[in-house]
């Protein structure tokens, strides 16, 4: 596990001055040496909760992979037309990342009928603290996928031995892009799938 320590030292030393605090979280959870752990049969997934589907919703999927602080749930949605319906989670500290959508534009909102004050971004993402409310909605889709990693904070300030900014956590963030984070989140995604449990 040498290369698991040298490499929290390189995402400490190289990557946090170059991007912010929040960035440097995500980071260093997607690249550092992370444990697999058992998942908790008492954490819902979005099959669970969007029981009956949402309107013009035709089918749902839903994969989970957990790991030491982080859990990341994969879920894609097949639909016809207009979709409205609330993303989950939302007793949990998240980041989700939009990764495939066919259609017109998703959007993140804060209420279900008020739409998203941030204009379309490709690759979006958007970060909700735990206790806030998130809603998706699209005019007209036909296929979504998106990751939501669900974070546990406590553990992972442990683990990488620093003091996580608390305006970073606590702060809302909407339709947002980083290509970095887009992409090792598109990897953990595949990991999720992945039969190797390694």
């Amino acid at each position: 596990h040498h290369g698991c320590r040298s490499y929290d030292v390189f995402l400490r030393q190289r990557l946090l001055p170059r991007c912010s605090k929040a960035h440097y979280l995500f980071l260093a959870i997607s690249l550092g040496c992370l444990v697999r752990q058992r998942e908790s049969p008492t954490l819902q997934t979005r099959i669970n909760r969007l029981t009956p589907l949402p309107e013009n919703v035709l089918s749902l999927s839903a994969a989970r992979r957990a790991w030491n602080g982080v859990r990341v749930d994969i879920t894609e949605f097949h639909c016809t037309g207009r979709v409205t319906h609330h993303l989950c989670y939302e007793t949990e500290t998240r980041l989700s990342v939009l990764l495939e959508e066919v259609g017109s534009h998703c959007e993140p909102r804060l209420r279900e009928d008020q739409p998203c004050p941030i204009g379309y971004i490709p690759r979006h993402m958007h970060f909700a603290p735990a206790g806030m409310d998130m809603w998706g909605y699209s005019a007209d889709t036909r296929f979504v996928k998106d990751a939501t990693l669900s974070f546990d904070l406590a553990v992972l300030g442990e683990r990488l031995a620093i003091e996580l900014d608390a305006n970073a956590i606590t702060t809302p963030r909407l339709r947002f892009s980083d290509d970095r984070i887009w992409t090792l989140v598109g990897l953990l995604a595949d990991a999720v799938n992945d039969p190797d449990p390694s």
